[in-house]
């Protein structure tokens, strides 16, 4: 197979998994940022249990992802990531706190639960913002220096090329106003999901509660996200306007368009109490409208308009090997996945489905 086309396919199946720990871990995320919001503690199990049977599984996404990375980017994954040590590693810390209080809440005294239902709301927001945080910082994009300048290397240091280059502006680079603005975007998002989520799989009263929530929540998300697009537009307008690069200004304006409608369709659906499973989907609707708006402005970039995949790409041999593994593996969990949640459909009632 063309070494050209490997890192085609090869990007497209990290793209799919980055796509799918989204919508799956970023509802359960959004589940656990609904807790300040609902003050009934037997409704608070009622939400946890909504996502109790696949949570940790949402998780398995993130690892293709960043173990794809390594092997399949490893310049994008040494290079780009040298940045981003802060940001990933208290994305990490959110997680692993987040987890812990997940199991804890369900074993402590009543007195003591309230802790843990703060730890599970403070992990899933800042795991939350964290990504949006980092996917900000790589849209915005950033300069490169070589090694040898960062470190202060000794005379006669010998190069390695590209792998010899790290983040300019120091260890808080990633940090600017639009990668914090980026982060409340895609944390917006998430609780979304999950209070789309959580309609689906309540009823009653507190499915009442989270409908009137679930309409704050998408209308700050619709302005968070316009606001995101049109920042990014006006960061890399003289490179999007150039004339190679212009139906990317094109798809973003009709991908906009058609988000619109969405937007709309998905408030309707929400006020309609007849609805249940409805705005979920149309949630997920605005998430592939949001991915087909990312990776047209990212592609055939990893880094915008500085480093491309087939730059960044890990040689033909790799490639090769690695997709055997990933043809075999990845339909099996695809498989997997989809046997829990349809095992685990329909409403949560009290302590279980």
């Amino acid at each position: 197979m063309d070494y050209n086309m490997l890192v085609i396919i090869w990007t497209g199946i990290i793209l799919l998994g980055v796509a799918i720990y989204v919508v799956l871990d970023g509802f359960d995320l959004g589940v656990g940022m609904l807790y300040p919001f609902v003050k009934r503690e037997e409704d608070r199990t009622t939400l946890m249990n909504s996502i109790g049977p696949v949570w940790d599984g949402n998780e398995t996404w993130l690892i293709l992802g960043g173990a794809a990375l390594f092997g399949i980017f490893p310049i994008a994954y040494s290079v780009v990531l040298s940045g981003f040590y802060i940001p990933v590693i208290l994305l990490l810390m959110a997680l692993i706190f987040r987890g812990v209080s997940f199991e804890f809440r369900g074993r402590v005294s009543e007195n003591r639960r309230n802790f843990w239902n703060n730890a599970f709301f403070l992990g899933s927001l800042f795991a939350a913002f964290f990504q949006g945080v980092i996917a900000g910082a790589l849209v915005q994009g950033f300069d490169f220096m070589p090694a040898a300048d960062a470190i202060n290397a000794p005379e006669g240091y010998v190069s390695k090329g590209a792998l010899d280059l790290v983040m300019a502006g120091g260890i808080w680079a990633w940090l600017s106003p639009f990668s914090i603005v980026s982060g409340l975007g895609l944390t917006a998002f998430y609780a979304l999901l999950g209070s789309t989520w959580a309609i689906k799989k309540t009823e009653g009263e507190l499915q009442t509660h989270i409908r009137h929530l679930t309409r704050k929540i998408a209308l700050l998300f619709f302005l968070l996200a316009t606001i995101i697009l049109a920042w990014t537009v006006m960061i890399w307008q003289e490179q999007l306007f150039m004339a190679e690069n212009l139906w990317k200004v094109y798809l973003f304006g009709g991908l906009y368009l058609v988000a619109i409608i969405v937007a709309a369709i998905l408030m309707r659906s929400i006020r309609n109490s007849n609805t249940h499973w409805q705005p979920f989907v149309y949630s997920l609707l605005m998430a592939v409208l949001g991915a087909g708006a990312l990776v047209g402005f990212l592609l055939p970039y990893i880094v915008p308009f500085q480093v491309t995949i087939f730059t960044a790409a890990a040689p033909e041999s790799t490639l090769t090997f690695s997709l055997v593994g990933a043809l075999i593996f990845i339909p099996l969990v695809l498989l997997y996945t989809g046997y829990i949640y349809y095992v685990f459909r329909g409403k949560v009632q009290g302590e279980g489905y």
